[in-house]
């Protein structure tokens, strides 16, 4: 089952362990404790539309997650559904200790004494790539917001977000130099929204590392790796969890300030803490847990409150022993990731492929795993050749230590032509961070090629590395990981982690990709570990004698098939104006008494009810200032938003007092079967019920579409015309295709009914040339009216030129419904549009009907032929 990334996903359809995982595995190392019961809370909270929070709260989240018309950037379900959980635990069930938290439980195992910390902690758990720096951004601007606008918040303006490595600090300060992901991305409302100066208002200081400007009353964010805010200046071993040394106390400062003095200083009184891959903070022996313990000693003392709050994000959130972190209170694992297409899908070598596969007696390691080697590298191939330059697959291995890297990068580059010069080494140390023993410079270059891996200017086709780089490295272009090292528990790593630098997409969420694992035995059978997880993993034939690829298709011009002359080919399309247009006049000639709709039961218990009226359905978004309670209702303003909003559904910007009379009249009159007072309480407290604002705001939606939907006689005719070279390249996940060579692009992909279409205007005697319409890329489209009366764009299927002059516009169907029937009408009507435009036939409109075309597909050999089938009768 697939889910699409931005709706919320079915509570029963959430990934929980069967008998099978369960006996694998124990409840607590598969399932967060908490998480179950109190996504239950969030589901409801949510279907209330945030009931009992704050106007700051409402106005944010309706911001970010329901008003999203017409917006580019719009986050995920699961970045959705962390937020949630952590504004409802703060802010509406004021649940902050372990106390509280513990409530939650669901394995019964779980006690308080797992709970270290004494001040308010949450975790947040999701998959590699789903966006756990942009759930960051949004909880920052809430408690900022929080904090700035209600009174007595105990949220913060000062907030400390701190890295583990350099590799994720830098791919941090990326997002957060200059405040760019709260400018680019829909962090900030807009000045003005819900009479708020939301953007003039949101103006902290930033800080990164120790270039530490003025501290700013209106707040601070104070970037840093973990180190700057130890206790003292103790430096760790190489023995100790953290990835790399800690800098020497003069280290990387510009400001010459020391930041662990600043968060500790009477400057700061309060503070949010921010921990990313917040896995590492797996004891409170750590230094990690105890400069956090250190800091809320220190506000304690100095203020009376500790932290307002620790929030962790991570994919991997586990103790060494396997257990999830106690604090884990929202869950969006890989398995859902796969399934809303965010991540790559893991695909590994069949039993077939496998065991083809042999280590071998030598001490070099490229010769001993040679074949493990070439599999990976005929797999990360079929992607490097099908992906033809338009994205730089990387394949990437992981070796045992440091040496065998050495011998396995130096293997590459000298059986393979492609890979000489082209294979990046980075050393790491036994916990995943570059080796911190080369010279600074050195060590900058590495991690500025490691970073770039992903640019169209890196000359790097490979990385081998002994660790797995296994977080921070957030690059895209891995199709390939091939692992010849055995993972024990001493590692500290995860399946996830294993393969997380390869999950990340290229394209976009519409392309399915995978990502090839190949491996010793040992590795898969680590890999293979992620079933008990939920994960399905993929299973395919590979190898050089098998075509078997999950590699994305580019589709694009045929520029390289040098017999296409493309310019001759070319079907220039003419620019017609809509179809249709909307007449706001028309709207104040509703008869309202005689508009067909079937009355509404009136519920008479309703009278006490006590619930509040929040007109939710209507549009389906939430208008936060239109909220009744019982002894508040007031039919006018009932009336009166009804009103508003069916203006708001009609893009009408005025109406308002000419429509009200025939809303009010409807909702008196008619709404019930029969005439209500407008102060009778249970006509009032019937507004309740759902299926009431429904009633009303479908009924006149449907009455208005249908008395202003006008079409134009003679739509306008703009300059140019529809090219079809400037059809812009396409990645489709991988699927069949056909080749053509009368065909401007360099395939076709579609359904089986489009590919034989297009292999018969291929084989078409009199057909020059035709081309695939691609939703995602034509602009050429059709605005059409649905069954309903919305207006809707429609991309046929081909276009194509003949001998004689015509060209044909042809839509293939295999079920004919009322739909496809109006898609009918509109394309025959362009083309009677573009010949009256053009003075004479020109444009002709084929609809293939799946059961007509099983009849004759045999037998046709001209579109001309086809035209006399499946064409208007007036062509």
């Amino acid at each position: 089952m697939k889910f699409d990334p931005f709706d919320e996903i079915p509570i029963e359809k959430r990934w929980f362990p069967d008998q099978e995982q369960l006996s694998q595995k124990e409840y607590d190392c598969l399932l967060p404790p908490l998480v179950e019961k109190i996504r239950r809370e969030i589901y409801k909270w949510r279907g209330q539309v945030y009931k009992g929070a704050s106007q700051t709260t409402k106005s944010l989240l309706c911001h970010w997650f329901l008003e999203t018309e017409g917006r580019e950037l719009r986050y995920f379900f699961a970045q959705r559904e962390a937020v949630e959980t952590i504004i409802y635990l703060y802010e509406i069930i004021k649940i902050r200790d372990k106390y509280g938290l513990a409530a939650f439980d669901s394995s019964g195992k779980l006690k308080v004494e797992e709970f270290e910390e004494n001040w308010t902690r949450y975790c947040i758990k999701m998959a590699t790539g789903t966006g756990k720096t942009k759930v960051l951004s949004l909880l920052l601007a809430w408690s900022y917001f929080h904090k700035f606008y209600e009174p007595g918040s105990m949220m913060s303006k000062n907030f400390l977000v701190v890295a583990p490595n350099i590799i994720v600090l830098e791919r941090l300060k990326r997002d957060f130099d200059n405040l760019c992901i709260f400018r680019n991305d829909p962090v900030i409302p807009e000045n003005g929204y819900d009479g708020r100066n939301w953007k003039r208002d949101f103006c902290p200081e930033l800080h990164i590392q120790d270039d530490i400007g003025q501290i700013s009353q209106n707040g601070n964010i104070f970037l840093t790796n973990i180190h700057r805010v130890y206790m003292n200046e103790t430096l760790p071993t190489r023995e100790t969890y953290w990835l790399g040394e800690k800098p020497v106390p003069n280290a990387d400062r510009s400001g010459g300030m020391d930041l662990g003095k600043i968060i500790r200083s009477k400057q700061i009184h309060d503070l949010v803490v921010f921990n990313d891959e917040a896995h590492h903070i797996h004891s409170k022996n750590l230094q990690w847990f105890e400069g956090i313990r250190d800091i809320n000693s220190g506000l304690l003392q100095r203020t009376g409150k500790g932290i307002s709050a620790q929030i962790d994000l991570t994919a991997t959130p586990k103790h060494n022993n396997g257990e999830i972190f106690a604090q884990t209170i929202s869950d969006f694992p890989l398995v859902e990731a796969i399934k809303c297409n965010i991540v790559k899908k893991p695909v590994l070598p069949d039993k077939e492929s496998r065991d083809k596969l042999d280590v071998r007696q030598s001490d070099d390691a490229g010769e001993k795993y040679s074949d493990f080697i070439h599999l990976g590298y005929i797999e990360w191939k079929k992607h490097f050749d099908n992906l033809k330059g338009k994205k730089t697959p990387v394949l990437f291995v992981m070796a045992e230590d440091t040496k065998e890297a050495e011998q396995i990068a130096l293997h590459l580059e000298k059986n393979y032509q492609v890979m000489k010069n082209r294979v990046l080494v980075i050393h790491t140390n036994k916990t995943g961070e570059i080796d911190e023993k080369r010279s600074e410079k050195e060590l900058q270059v590495l991690r500025n090629a490691a970073n770039s891996v992903d640019s169209s200017n890196s000359p790097y086709l490979a990385v081998v590395s002994v660790m797995v780089l296994r977080e921070g490295w957030d690059v895209r272009n891995v199709t390939a990981i091939v692992g010849l090292r055995p993972f024990k528990a001493k590692s500290q790593i995860l399946p996830e982690q294993a393969i997380g630098r390869g999950l990340r997409k290229m394209f976009d969420l519409q392309t399915v990709e995978e990502l090839v694992v190949v491996g010793n035995p040992p590795f898969i059978e680590f890999v293979e570990s992620l079933k008990s997880e939920g994960v399905r993993l993929g299973y395919r034939t590979m190898g050089e004698k098998s075509d078997e690829t999950g590699a994305p298709l580019i589709i694009e011009l045929d520029r390289a098939n040098l017999d296409k002359d493309l310019e001759k080919m070319d079907i220039v399309l003419p620019k017609l104006g809509s179809k249709y247009r909307w007449d706001p006049e028309c709207i104040f000639s509703i008869d309202v008494d005689a508009i067909a709709f079937k009355p509404l039961k009136l519920d008479a218990l309703m009278k006490n009810d006590p619930k509040e009226i929040q007109f939710i359905d209507i549009l389906g978004s939430w208008h936060h200032k239109i909220e009744f309670k019982p002894e508040l209702v007031n039919f006018s303003n009932i009336i009166g938003f009804f009103t508003s909003a069916i203006l708001k559904e009609a893009r009408m910007p005025s109406g308002f007092n000419e429509l009200y009379p025939k809303v009010e009249h409807f909702a008196k009159n008619r709404l019930f079967g029969k005439i209500m007072e407008n102060d009778d309480p249970v006509f009032l407290m019937n507004f309740t019920r759902p299926e009431v604002s429904k009633t009303i705001f479908d009924t006149f939606r449907a009455e208005i579409e249908r008395l202003t939907l006008k079409q134009v006689e003679n739509p306008r005719v703009d300059q140019g015309g529809h090219s079809q070279l400037d059809f812009e390249p396409i990645a489709v996940s991988s699927q069949r295709y056909v080749r053509s060579k009368k065909c401007l692009q360099n395939m076709v992909v579609g359904n089986q009914l489009e590919l034989e279409f297009a292999a018969f205007l291929d084989r078409c005697q009199d057909v020059v040339s035709f081309a695939r319409i691609y939703e995602r890329r034509s602009r050429f489209r059709l605005d059409y009216a649905t069954e309903s009366g919305k207006i809707q764009n429609y991309y046929p299927d081909f276009v194509a030129k003949t001998k004689d002059g015509f060209v044909y516009i042809a839509e293939t169907k295999g079920i004919v419904d009322e739909d496809a029937k109006r898609k009918k009408a509109r394309l025959e009507q362009w083309c009677k549009d573009a010949n009256k435009s053009a003075g004479k036939e020109s444009y002709r409109s084929l609809f293939i009907r799946q059961a007509e075309w099983e009849k004759f597909r045999e037998t046709l050999k001209k579109i001309e032929e086809a035209n006399k089938i499946f064409g208007n009768m007036e062509n």
